[in-house]
């Protein structure tokens, strides 16, 4: 199971990085990939908090695309990155 978790904070701390990279275009396509990887780790994970951390992913993911300048980049990589650390 901790490989697993390691595998799940390893996609979300990824995304993170891409998303602090303000210097370069968000690779949206790419992001949703790892995302959605997380998503279904997530999902056989058996820890208490999984549903909420379900849903604050989802919702995160959802939220990409508004995504329009640097510190929104920054403040959403900050939340995925907590989300990471919950795990």
């Amino acid at each position: 199971m901790q490989t697993q978790k390691d595998n799940i904070k390893n996609d979300l701390r990824r995304v993170s990085k891409w998303a602090c990279e303000a210097t370069s275009d968000l690779p949206i396509a790419q992001m949703n990939v790892f995302l959605t990887h997380a998503q279904k780790g997530l999902e056989n994970l058996k820890i208490d908090n999984v549903s909420k951390l379900k849903e604050d992913l989802k919702e995160y993911q959802n939220q990409l695309p508004m995504i329009q300048d640097d510190l929104e980049r920054i403040r959403w990589a900050e939340k995925v990155l907590t989300l990471s650390c919950r795990i």
